[in-house]
This record gives structure tokens, sequence and C-alpha cells, in this order.
């Protein structure tokens, strides 16, 4: 009996964590197709009765046409200094209503991640003592320095802050302090932005021998 509940225990962590996963992914892209083809309704139906008018037939596709060009003329206003100051003032009135600003604020804050991260170089997933001995952190190797003084190499390691992960820790770490794991560097960063909710079901973590040269 005990073993039928972990099963089920099991099934049901599972199917959990992946809806969970799937709504950090549906609810954004759902917002914005609803967004665009409510757009795209409205332009169409007030350009197609103007254009049936002078040219006697409505025009297939002009709703889409003119979607895109508007959606195009905001982002290049939008991207001068008057544009940000514009988009500031309204993000600040959205974030003041008391659900949707919630909701709003939270879209945002996962694309930017999603954006930052992956112009960030992460060459490899370590786990090592953070922030204190005892409790374990996940970071990203970035880069490798030598102290020149006693040619001690060090790895630079980003420790990401959650659930922004665009801002974070980097720490100086010999080989001997990390702990090398087989997690891809996209499914750590979905781990990161997801606040652990997609994670894998397990993974390979074991400090390298002090031979092994990074590369």
């Amino acid at each position: 009996m005990p073993e039928n509940q972990n099963i089920w225990t099991s099934i049901l962590k599972y199917l959990r964590s992946r809806f969970l996963a799937g709504i950090l992914i549906v609810v954004p892209v759902g917002a914005s197709i609803l967004v665009l083809i409510w757009l795209f309704q409205s332009i169409d139906n007030i350009l197609q009765p103007v254009v049936s008018g002078i040219f006697g037939q409505e025009i297939v596709g002009l709703g889409v046409a003119f979607t895109i060009l508007l959606v195009l003329i905001v982002g290049i206003i939008l991207s001068n200094y008057l544009g940000h100051r514009v988009v500031k003032t309204f993000e600040n009135l959205a974030y003041r209503l008391p659900i949707f600003g919630q909701i709003q604020k939270g879209v945002k804050q996962v694309l930017e991640s999603v954006s930052g991260l992956k112009k960030a170089s992460f060459r490899e997933v370590v786990i090592l003592e953070f922030p204190k001995p005892g409790l374990k952190a996940m970071g990203f190797i970035t880069n490798r320095v030598v102290n020149k003084e006693d040619g001690q190499e060090y790895n630079l390691v980003f420790i990401p802050n959650v659930p922004n992960p665009t801002s974070g820790y980097l720490e100086l770490v010999p080989d001997e302090k990390l702990m090398r794991t087989d997690i891809p560097v996209e499914v750590a960063i979905k781990m990161l932005i997801s606040s652990g909710i997609v994670a894998p079901e397990s993974f390979v973590a074991k400090k390298a021998p002090e031979e092994t040269a990074f590369l």
C-alpha cells in the first residue's frame, strides 16, 4: 500500500510540475496572440468598409498588413528616449492595478530574464557551496582567470538570483571547490526562470580531478 501511494504521489508531482511549466509558456504567448487577433480584427473592421467604397471590393489580408505596420511603427517610436518615458509611465500605472499589475510585472520579468540570459556566455553548469558552508547553489562558469602572483587558476562563476536571474553574484572559485554537472545550460536556465518548477528528474554532479584543466 505505501508503494502505491508513493507511485501516485510521484505521478501527481510530475503532472503538477509539467502543468505549471506549461502555464509559464502558454499565458504570455496566449495573451500576445489574443491581443494581436483583436488588433487585426479591429483594424480590418475599420479599413475594409473604406477600401470597399473606393475600390469596390475588400482586400484580403489588409488588417494583417496594417497590424504589422502598426507594431513596427510603435516599436520604432518607443525605441527612443521619449518612447521609454511613455512606456515607463504606462507600466507604473498598470502595476498599480490589483491583479493585472502582478501579471504584467511577472510576464515582463520572464521575458527580460530569457532575453538577458540568452545573451550571456555560460559554458558549464556547476554546483558550489553558497552562500555559506552546508548550503548548495547552482552557478554558471563564464570564464577562467589566473592569479599571476601564485599561478592559482580560478573559475568565474555567475550565481543568478531567482526569479530574476539577470542579476546575481560573481565568484572566483578554484576547481576543487566546484562540482561539475551534466545539466545542459538551457535546462538550468529554465529551472531558474520557473523557480525550480521545471527541473530534471535527476542529474549527475561530481568533483573534477585536480589535474583536469578547463578548456
